[in-house]
């Protein structure tokens, strides 16, 4: 018989190991205010594990779209960086986490699963099936009256978005009067986002007399957007 003194070292050790696979999995599922500060960082690899035709209906701008049905899953997870954490999502948490235990088994250390899936981060910001506080007409009506535009697909948790809007203000600011900037929040306009085939932030369209000739996808510098304006600057 097991000596009472024995037997409550063994309940003390099964209690700190239920307690710390507990604390193991509260960090690992996050709610969506937390996965959004999660995935505000530079060096995050986020990933969105459903199908294609999930994800063209609607994303979380910057993923990168692995859909865990693919025979070649393991092998596109295994490339990944594993130095740098993950962020991963599916519609609802099924198949994320299923992801997420596969994940653990290659050799990730930091991994962030969003509770709830896109279902969840569509809830909590109020989007819907697709957000249109900026429209089409509301665009077309700018290209309408300023013949050069650039329209700045951004989100406010964008790191890269936040750190590029300096130099597009700056470029509005030196070309006063002959350039337009438009800068639009991509989770309030996402009817107009896949309208215009935008799936990333930050990513810019260039427009000239209501055609559109050039697009950038990713922090680009100053130089690089102004090199892709003065073509159709007019002096």
């Amino acid at each position: 018989m097991m000596k009472r003194s024995t037997f409550i070292l063994f309940l003390s050790l099964m209690l700190s190991l239920t307690q710390a696979c507990a604390q193991s999995n509260a960090q690992g599922l996050v709610s969506v205010s937390e996965f959004e500060q999660v995935i505000r960082t530079d060096n995050i690899q986020l990933i969105d594990v459903r199908t294609p035709e999930e994800f063209q209906q609607g994303n979380i701008p910057n993923s990168l779209n692995i859909d865990i049905y693919r025979e070649d899953f393991e092998h596109e997870i295994n490339s990944l960086d594993k130095s740098k954490p993950l962020a991963i999502y599916c519609k609802s948490g099924g198949r994320s986490a299923s992801a997420v235990e596969l994940a653990h088994k290659l050799g990730f250390k930091k991994i962030y699963e969003l509770d709830g899936g896109y279902m969840a981060w569509e809830k909590s910001k109020g989007l819907g099936e697709l957000t249109n506080k900026f429209s089409k007409e509301d665009l077309d009506k700018i290209l309408q009256e300023h013949p050069l535009v650039i329209v700045d697909f951004y989100a406010p948790w964008c790191a890269p978005c936040m750190k590029m809007m300096p130099s597009l203000d700056s470029l509005q600011q030196t070309y006063k009067g002959k350039l337009q900037l438009v800068k639009i929040n991509y989770d309030d306009a996402k009817k107009l986002a896949r309208a215009l085939q935008v799936q990333k932030t930050p990513h810019l369209l260039i427009y000239q007399n209501g055609n559109l000739m050039s697009q950038l996808t990713g922090f680009q510098s100053r130089e690089a957007i102004e090199t892709q304006v003065k073509p159709y600057l007019s002096y």
